[in-house]
């Protein structure tokens, strides 16, 4: 007796497993059937052309539509449903398949192409997703700048909640993270509240890194900002773009309704055609849908009562910047330094760079926060001494404290010089060592004469003297003798002037002189 005939999930499997490139013998033993059966299926059976079966019956009606191109677009992911309508939106009033219903045109279709992919339609609930996307093919969209006279084309923007379909719409010079983030941010507000899903595609702005199983990498900057409003992202898997197929046609039917009222504007500004195009989104969305015989507007009522609320305050836009800490605990941000936990040292972090502060994170987990130093101050430190090793706190605080010390003994001339040195410069001890060699003088000099060096030193306009200086200043001043007494002038006989000669001094031997005169 013959064995029964393998099923149709059985004949699957095999071909599965030999395009894997398993031999016959493994298949068959994975499967636990004979060799010889398995030598029945492992060909594939080839499929029936559509007409080639004549039992099959063929309604007359059927043999005017072409069936491969329906075939084509449900597997590009059109709805049945959809082509079905567009189908018959086409056809001229007096055809008789417009009395064909829809459901006889899907029985025919399932028993043309039975393991053909169908996609059947979803019910969303009310405040439940939002879709994001950019439209593609956009001519004439754009305006013309009054002082080049060129034309400046722009992205069109949308966001369509599923359950009411209501679309707020946008323009954007470009798609960087901060046109996409406004825009989403002014769709929330059209919204009037915030979905739980917001579901984008794979650009730049949301996802750094996409996935084909659907684990793409978020960017930072977006996952903070869906964080900032309440909302969960889900981008879509790459290549997939059936996943957010509500929005792609949702722009297409307002770009096909809208691009007849833009052809007969001309636009001098971004502004203006913003206007203009939110102005026609109001009327497209209050609009009557045919399929649930109210507009969007409406059916955007029942949504707003279950979305979270809009906070007041929008997400402050910032750039991301990759650093490394040194190994003295800071990064470098715009010229400047700003301190890090000492226990991240060598490892790579994120800055956030916002118009106020700085934020430094690692992976999703914030380890910093600083002020923002101004863009016309460079080299300048911001310094948490919880970020520093136990050894830098001493010389951040406990050193500047014992050096001002030992200077106020000195005297308030280098009391305030002290304290100079370590308020100015782009790091607390720039300027340690110079303190160090000016009190270091105090081995060789006195203390009233540094106070008097460092006083004269000012009188010359150096406020920040080296110790060399104030060192060759106190050599100098001990070197000064006290003046010489005035110079008395002997006379002098060999003088051309007598009269103004001092008169002659006195013989140095007088009893010489006396026996001269005897002789």
């Amino acid at each position: 007796m013959a064995g029964r005939k393998k099923g149709g999930r059985m004949i699957a499997e095999i071909q599965r497993l030999k395009s894997m490139g398993l031999g016959k013998r493994a298949i068959a033993r994975t499967l636990k059937i004979s060799r010889n059966t398995l030598r029945k299926y492992w060909d594939p059976v080839p499929e029936k052309a559509s007409g080639e079966d004549r039992r099959t019956y063929r309604p007359e009606w059927s043999e005017q539509i072409d069936w491969s191109s329906v075939k084509q677009a449900v597997e590009n992911g059109q709805a049945l449903a959809h082509y079905w309508e567009d189908f018959i939106a086409a056809l001229p009033a007096e055809d008789p398949l417009r009395q064909i219903p829809y459901i006889t045109f899907w029985r025919e279709f399932r028993r043309r192409f039975p393991t053909a992919p169908l996609r059947f339609g979803q019910d969303f609930e009310p405040g439940s997703c939002c879709e994001i996307d950019y439209k593609g093919s956009r001519p004439g969209f754009g305006f013309t700048d009054p002082i080049t006279q060129q034309f400046v084309p722009c992205e069109l923007f949308g966001a369509m909640l599923r359950f009411s379909r209501f679309l707020s719409v946008d323009a954007s010079l470009t798609q960087k993270k901060e046109d996409f983030l406004r825009s989403i941010d002014q769709a929330y507000r059209d919204f009037g509240g915030v979905p739980t899903l917001s579901v984008t595609d794979n650009l730049k702005p949301a996802v750094t890194t996409a996935s084909l199983t659907g684990d793409a990498d978020l960017n930072p900057d977006y996952t903070l900002f869906c964080r900032h409003y309440g909302t969960v992202a889900i981008p879509t898997r790459s290549g997939e773009a059936t996943e957010k197929d509500g929005i792609e046609k949702e722009m297409h039917l307002f770009w096909r309704w809208f691009r007849p009222r833009l052809t007969k504007q001309s636009f001098s500004s971004l502004a203006s055609l913003r206007s203009f195009m939110r102005e026609a989104s109001i009327e497209y969305n209050l609009r009557v849908q045919r399929r649930v015989g109210e507009s969007r507007r409406q059916r955007l009522d029942v949504e707003r009562t279950v979305m979270g609320p809009v906070p007041e305050t929008p997400y402050e836009i910032c750039v991301w910047k990759r650093v490394r800490p040194h190994p003295d605990c800071h990064v470098q941000v715009l010229k400047n330094f700003y301190s890090v936990p000492h226990t991240l040292r060598g490892k790579t972090l994120e800055a956030r760079i916002l118009t106020s502060s700085i934020e430094i994170f690692e992976g999703l987990d914030r380890v910093a926060v600083h002020a923002l130093l101004p863009s016309n101050i460079q080299g300048r430190y911001q310094t948490h001494m919880s970020h520093l090793p136990p050894g830098n706190v001493f010389l951040l605080e406990d050193l500047p404290r014992l050096l001002q010390g030992k200077a106020q003994k000195a005297g308030p001339h280098t009391l305030d010089l002290v304290t100079r040195l370590f308020s100015i410069g782009n790091h607390p001890l720039r300027f340690l060592r110079r303190v160090q060699g000016i009190l270091g003088l105090l081995k060789e000099v006195q203390a009233p004469e540094l106070e008097a060096a460092i006083e004269t030193t000012g009188r010359l306009g150096d406020l920040f003297p080296r110790p060399t200086d104030l060192l060759e200043i106190i050599r100098n001043t001990r070197s000064q003798v006290e003046a010489p007494p005035p110079v008395i002038r002997q006379p002098n006989r060999f003088l051309r002037n007598p009269t103004s000669a001092a008169p002659a001094p006195a013989p140095r031997y007088p009893e010489k002189e006396e026996e001269k005169c005897e002789e």
